[in-house]
């Protein structure tokens, strides 16, 4: 069931117009607490609502689809993994190199 429901997902994250913004935009968002919980574990050093935003634009469409329909309140070994694996690609480390450091 849960693969139908990923396999829906990703087919309206890739329709035209606001169908899929809105959809694209929602999963974003249900992605985005859970990886400002591991940024802020993983970079204290980095503000972690920006850096997670940084991860967060850094999913490629299936991974996007994937944490829209996650429950994304439990965080779990697999899913700090995948949200660091994220984090170190090129266009996630730029956007966190860019980020202003905060006092600890």
């Amino acid at each position: 069931m849960r693969k139908i429901v990923l396999i829906g997902l990703s087919a309206v994250l890739l329709l035209p117009g606001c169908a899929g913004v809105v959809a694209y935009d929602a999963s974003r968002k249900n992605a985005q607490p859970l990886f400002e919980r591991v940024m802020a574990e993983a970079r204290p050093d980095l503000p972690s609502e920006a850096a997670a935003k940084c991860v967060v634009r850094a999913m490629t469409i299936g991974e996007t689809a994937k944490y829209g329909v996650m429950d994304t309140r439990a965080l779990n070994s697999e899913r700090r993994a995948d949200v660091l694996a994220i984090a170190a690609r090129p266009k996630a480390q730029a956007c966190l190199n860019a980020l202003p450091a905060q006092a600890a």
